[in-house]
């Protein structure tokens, strides 16, 4: 198929996704790089859509996790650092959790259905739970 043809609504993405390769551990490819080979801005859609596979394919077919380098590129993550980015998306989701639950349990319950009022409750239950198990967790271990 060719790189121009049209394929579902886009240009498909195989061949960028191919052309970008496999980085080696704590290689930096860098914006201006995949620019290049991907034929656009960083700021385009395509440029978006063709990373965004390269990522998910070096994921699921090579367990290679690429972060982000702000303002540089993306950085083919070694072990200590696939750990500390999990760290951080952890954090981030529990404070995305927190303030959904916030905009939930400080909702009017005025004018609200049943089944709203349902949901409601039950993120507050969740806020409990999310608690209850902070308070109860396991101790780390000294070492």
């Amino acid at each position: 198929m060719d790189k121009a043809e049209i394929y579902k609504g886009g240009m498909p993405t195989a061949s960028d996704v191919e052309a970008l390769g496999i980085p080696k551990i704590d290689e930096l490819i860098t914006y201006e790089r995949i620019e290049k080979i991907v034929g656009c801005s960083r700021k385009d859609n395509r440029f978006k859509t063709v990373i965004e596979a390269w990522r998910k394919r070096l994921l699921v077919k090579h367990n290679i996790h690429m972060v982000t380098r702000r303002g540089e590129g993306y950085l083919h993550a070694n072990n200590s650092r696939r750990i500390q980015d999990a760290v951080d998306r952890t954090e981030k989701g529990k404070r995305v959790i927190g303030k959904a639950i916030s905009i939930a349990t400080a909702t009017d319950k005025e004018g609200l259905t049943k089944e709203e009022l349902r949901i409601q409750k039950h993120m507050a239950d969740i806020s409990g739970r999310l608690r209850l198990a902070a308070m109860t967790a396991p101790k780390e271990i000294e070492q």
